[in-house]
């Protein structure tokens, strides 16, 4: 029997997919190294040597916010602050899971939740730690956010060859690159939090410059200005969007304590 799995062709597809023809490796390298002559190969014959747009973007923002969520990251960027409220909610809301599966009886399903609420009541988180909490559950969320809007400010300014789905693909290239920087900046934090989220800034917006530049062909400083004004309208409305999503979250669960 002529089987389509075997060892040879299983260490083939893990080589493509890993290292080098399609993988991930490869295609981080080459749009980091020279991101305007990869992606326009991309663009004009397909990702046939190099990892998809979603694919690559998807797997970059996962490792980001695995590096970010690491126990030794999270001490490096706040230090030996500790959030004494919040432990105590993770482990209550542990215990509460546990009884809830153990008990069914619909009275003692009340008086648990008469003391559910007394607890929490008394566990309340503070903003800032309520905040950090929200934003690690919902940063790949977040982070992905950013892209569409990148591809709505570069398409806007810098339409000319390419359609929209065009400027969604390259930008999701580049954004990956910049979350796998993220990562690469992550041991500065052990010597300062400021030091770390401006190096990272810096390095981030101009590797994105580069890459716009080789992309698009930008030339003179009318066009720059255009990038910079559209980098700051970019960065507003993301945030404005966070802060409507907080808002939306905040008051779901205030009518769920409700019900």
């Amino acid at each position: 029997m002529d089987r389509y799995y075997n060892l040879p062709r299983i260490l083939r597809e893990l080589r493509e997919t890993v290292l080098f023809e399609r993988g991930f490796l490869f295609t981080a390298w080459q749009v980091f190294k020279c991101p305007g002559s990869a992606i326009r190969q991309i663009l004009e014959s397909g990702p046939h040597r190099f990892q998809d747009p979603i694919k690559f973007l998807f797997l970059c923002v996962a490792l980001a916010v695995l590096a970010m969520n690491l126990e030794f990251t999270q001490k490096a960027m706040f230090g030996n602050v500790q959030f004494p409220e919040l432990a105590a909610g993770e482990r209550f809301e542990a215990v509460e899971q546990q009884l809830q599966e153990i008990i069914d009886d619909p009275s003692t399903k009340r008086e648990l939740r008469f003391r559910v609420e007394r607890a929490q009541r008394e566990l309340k988180l503070s903003a800032p730690e309520w905040a950090i909490q929200k934003s690690m559950q919902w940063m790949n969320v977040a982070l992905l956010l950013v892209v569409p809007l990148y591809a709505i400010g570069t398409w806007l300014i810098f339409r000319r060859s390419l359609n929209f789905a065009e400027h969604l693909a390259f930008n999701g290239y580049i954004y990956g690159v910049q979350c796998l920087l993220s990562i690469l900046t992550i041991p500065v934090y052990f010597w300062s939090m400021n030091a770390g989220t401006i190096i990272y800034f810096i390095i981030s917006t101009l590797y994105q410059f580069f890459a716009w530049r080789d992309i698009l062909q930008i030339s003179g400083w009318f066009e720059w200005l255009k990038c910079i004004l559209m980098l700051v309208a970019v960065f507003a409305t993301y945030m404005v969007l966070l802060i409507l999503g907080t808002i939306v979250v905040i008051v779901s669960m205030l009518l769920l304590q409700m019900t």
